[in-house]
């Protein structure tokens, strides 16, 4: 994951000096509510949850860390970012500084908050088994039951 500039500068230089080109993808969703419902649908097709607060921690700090990378290796980084924002649609080529605006809007609380609150309504949908309802939501709060809502 690359929300950790040091170990990610480590890898990447490793990469470089053992003569492979580095290249990076990043790939955002505007709202963390998109975020959460296509990763809760990987889950539910292939498995492997996330912990929301992981996933919120992600969502926040993995376009800051790309673009200090982008800075710090220049040419030497093949970065290409793409905005899957759009349902529907195929994700379209943009900026880091595009993702970093999206999601700089959001701090790590509130990005938590935004994907809860779309785990109780994928719940309450039936959109999501209880199991993995429960891996991704932790025990961050209590759940919200409809009537609550």
């Amino acid at each position: 994951m690359m929300d950790n500039f040091e170990k990610s500068a480590i890898r990447i230089q490793q990469a470089i000096d053992a003569g492979f080109v580095a290249t990076l993808r990043l790939v955002y969703a505007d709202d963390p509510r998109t975020t959460l419902r296509r990763t809760v649908a990987r889950a539910m097709e292939f498995g492997r949850p996330v912990a929301i607060s992981q996933m919120s921690r992600l969502y926040v700090e993995i376009p800051k860390t790309v673009a200090r990378l982008q800075k710090h290796f220049g040419i030497d980084l093949g970065l290409t970012v793409f905005d899957n924002s759009r349902n529907g649609f195929m994700p379209e080529q943009t900026t880091v500084e595009a993702a970093m605006d999206a999601t700089g809007e959001y701090t790590v609380t509130t990005a938590k908050e935004a994907m809860l609150d779309e785990l109780d309504k994928l719940r309450n949908d039936g959109k999501i088994s209880p199991e993995v309802y429960e891996q991704f939501r932790g025990d961050h709060r209590p759940p919200r039951s409809p009537a609550s809502g």
